[in-house]
């Protein structure tokens, strides 16, 4: 495609699956992000054959036609089995991206085991810069969250900062320079505290949701806000003794809308929260007929309402997850719901194949969403192992969901029939995309116990950790170019 062409490419729905198709190799895709040209950006990790040494992050843009412009693989030149796996992505005001994640290369002086990556791409996707924080022991980021100077906000956990594991808040600027870096969390044996889902409101403050462990209790449900300094303002728990990843995001409004999972019944939780940290409403997903859903991501969109994706089973009697979209109003009314993947079993999927969306973006007239699949495969013999996912569909609420998607855009681009890009419609007879939509999940009123919370240590991080320019240690690879 010409360079400024972008206007002229037709705007597909399309769904596009790759990689390994040996049960020796998987691929996730963990988020995504859209341009205002409708250019798309995904980030996760690959396993393959090619890759010697552990797993290695991958960055893959489409046209929004759904043809790759280029797919790309992050790793250290040399260290053992390293494993570099990438969590985050986002569009930039200036249009480069930028992304984070984690990695165990530990050649730099003073950092082992697991440290944060962040690093910034331009949409050609040739790296600008590259840093990695961590000390001794430790970091792991789990989320990020972009501003409108494009200073970079990476969220996670470190076991650099005493004897337990605290919450950490890392940011840069778009430069690539270390601003700060904070950390939050209890002291006491056993206590822990990690952050998985952050965003930044109209002001610029920080909010951040997670899990929480007390010393000698259980875990719980942690939601805070940290002004841009990375300060503490407010910080509350809510005991629904969550062990999962959890995520929340802020509307034009700044209210804040989370997700997390309840210890009761193994639901999701829903909660709406105001600036002040006052709780407005708590919602949980049930189903009488035995499904169930897993969230992992939401998206609070320009249009005022609020998008969800994660796993579900469509029927009580399914055997194995589909990929969800929810849709909520700001009153935690469904909307609609919407699921993808194969319900049961057939001949050419013979066996339980679990789908699942981690990322979700929404436009006025497109939902975008990522993740992993099992069941919708090219091959006759389909992997037995995740291949990563990337779908766009009408924002209609499935009025037109049904049918065969646009394959035309499929750039037949293969590494030794490892990877496969491009749209599907019917693939062996089944058509992926026209199976009955879920309708089977209400949402409850729920009241858990909440709780203000003041943890006991947050502080500046910068004496126990050390941060390191990474570029010339990592290769920033295509795999294919289209």
């Amino acid at each position: 495609v010409v360079s400024g062409a972008e206007d002229d490419l037709d705007d597909n729905n399309f769904v596009s699956t790759f990689g390994g198709n040996n049960s020796s190799y998987a691929t996730m895709v963990r988020d995504l992000d859209v341009d205002s040209s409708g250019n798309i950006y995904a980030i996760g990790w690959v396993n393959y054959d090619y890759v010697t040494e552990g797993t290695d992050i991958y960055l893959i843009k489409y046209r929004k036609d759904g043809s790759v412009a280029w797919s790309k693989h992050l790793y250290a030149n040399s260290y053992g089995t390293d494993h570099d796996e990438g969590y985050n992505i986002k569009v930039g005001s200036s249009g480069d991206i930028f992304f984070s994640g984690t990695t165990r290369y530990q050649s730099f002086s003073g950092i082992g085991g697991w440290s944060n990556i962040v690093g910034r791409i331009n949409s050609s996707g040739v790296l600008q810069w590259l840093r990695v924080v961590g000390g001794n022991s430790d970091d792991e980021a789990r989320t990020m969250a972009l501003d409108s100077s494009d200073n970079v906000y990476v969220g996670g956990m470190t076991n650099n900062v005493g004897s337990n594991t605290m919450g950490l808040i890392v940011k840069y600027n778009s430069s690539g320079t270390l601003q700060w870096q904070r950390y939050m969390g209890n002291v006491g044996s056993g206590a822990s505290t990690w952050i998985y889902g952050m965003d930044l409101d109209s002001s610029g403050n920080i909010y951040v949701v997670g899990t929480h462990t007390p010393a000698g209790s259980t875990a719980r449900n942690y939601i805070g806000k940290y002004d841009s300094s990375g300060v503490r303002v407010w910080e509350r728990t809510i005991y629904s003794d969550s062990v999962h990843t959890s995520d929340l995001s802020i509307d034009s409004s700044d209210n804040i809308y989370a997700i997390a999972r309840s210890a009761y019944g193994s639901k999701y939780v829903v909660m709406k929260y105001n600036t002040s940290g006052t709780i407005q409403w708590q919602k949980n997903f049930a189903d009488s007929a035995g499904a169930y859903v897993i969230l992992t991501d939401i998206y609070a969109a320009s249009d005022g309402y609020i998008y969800m994706t994660g796993g579900a089973r469509i029927t009580g009697s399914d055997n194995s997850d589909d990929v969800i979209m929810i849709k909520i109003d700001s009153s935690g009314t469904i909307i609609s719901q919407r699921g993808l993947g194969e319900i049961g079993y057939s001949n050419q999927q013979p066996t339980s194949r679990e789908d699942r969306g981690y990322g979700i973006k929404v436009t006025n007239d497109h939902i975008y969403v990522c993740g992993w699949t099992e069941s919708i495969d090219t091959n006759s013999t389909p992997s037995a192992s995740h291949k990563g996912l990337v779908f766009k569909v009408p924002n209609d609420d499935g009025a037109t969901l049904y049918g065969t998607y646009d394959t035309s855009a499929n750039d037949g681009v293969t590494t030794s029939n490892l990877i496969t890009y491009g749209g599907l419609g019917q693939v062996g007879g089944v058509d992926y995309m026209a199976k009955p939509q879920t309708t089977a999940y209400t949402l409850t009123g729920t009241s858990y116990s909440e709780a203000s919370v003041t943890f006991y240590s947050n502080g500046d991080s910068s004496s126990y950790q050390n941060e390191e320019n990474a570029a010339s240690a990592f290769t920033n690879t295509a795999i294919d170019t289209a």
